[in-house]
């Protein structure tokens, strides 16, 4: 588990505990998660209704996505000509031409009844705005995309639920091709304060024959899931062995991804 607790990242140790409104990232067995979601009071719903704002190629696909998924979708796009060529290639998805920033027009449209609306526009501050409008009407998420990286936590300050930015996914992807082929990044967290990583146990580290708990992983680290070369996969504890060539999921704060790399004899290309 990882916590983000107001901007500042914390890999709990056994002392650490939760609070009201921490965000937390999780790994487990589908039904674990579904149970340990009901424990911290959330309840999973299906989204079945999904709103979209911007004409675009990433808008597109995205209601394409969606589709294939079977969620209703409705598209409102500024430029006309763009409507027009987006309800001709999105068969059975509604395209509206308008201004996703028109508080009449959401409440028209019942954009507050949408189980998530997404500002993918091309222009920030639009879908910040627009974000901003449906979720003060009553939509139950709100994703915006994010053209500047440093707007990030703004956006998610200012309470939009995930804002993501394309040039940071690209970076991201950019650091795990260049990075060893034994490690690579899943995810960065709060602008890199930390990162989700897969690391390959190298046969010759002081890592293999040695349980979980006597490891020596720095604070700040903890192994997450376990995949062995047959396949098995391991949500691990203390008593678990580590062996040559297995895959781990870790949580890692910045500071401390070096020595976890020098433990799985990892050295970077």
């Amino acid at each position: 588990m990882l916590i983000d607790r107001d901007h500042e990242v914390i890999v709990p140790g056994g002392s650490d505990d939760l609070r009201a409104g921490d965000d937390i990232f999780v790994i487990g067995e589908p039904k674990a998660i579904a149970t340990f979601e009901k424990k911290i009071g959330k309840k999973p719903a299906p989204t079945r209704n999904v709103v979209v704002f911007g004409g675009s190629r990433v808008s597109q696909q995205v209601c394409q996505a969606l589709q294939r998924e079977h969620v209703g979708v409705r598209v409102i796009v500024e430029d006309r000509a763009e409507a027009e060529r987006l309800s001709e290639v999105l068969k059975g998805v509604v395209v509206l031409h308008g201004d996703a920033t028109d508080l009449n027009l959401l409440q028209e449209e019942h954009v507050g009844e949408a189980d998530a609306f997404l500002g993918i526009s091309d222009a920030d501050e639009r879908n910040l705005m627009s974000c901003q409008l449906s979720r003060n009407l009553g939509t139950k998420r709100t994703v915006a995309l994010v053209q500047k990286p440093d707007y990030v936590s703004l956006y998610q300050r200012l309470g939009i639920d995930v804002a993501v930015s394309p040039r940071l996914l690209c970076a991201n992807r950019i650091l795990a091709f260049v990075r060893s082929r034994s490690i690579s990044t899943i995810a960065t967290i709060e602008e890199g304060k930390a990162e989700v990583l897969e690391l390959e146990v190298q046969p010759g580290s002081q890592l293999v024959g040695k349980k979980l708990k006597e490891a020596g992983f720095p604070r700040g680290c903890v192994v997450a899931a376990i995949t062995r070369e047959d396949g098995t996969v391991l949500i691990p504890r203390g008593e678990d062995e580590l062996q040559a060539l297995d895959q781990m999921v870790l949580f890692v704060l910045s500071a401390v991804i070096d020595p976890v790399l020098e433990l799985a004899g990892i050295v970077r290309e």
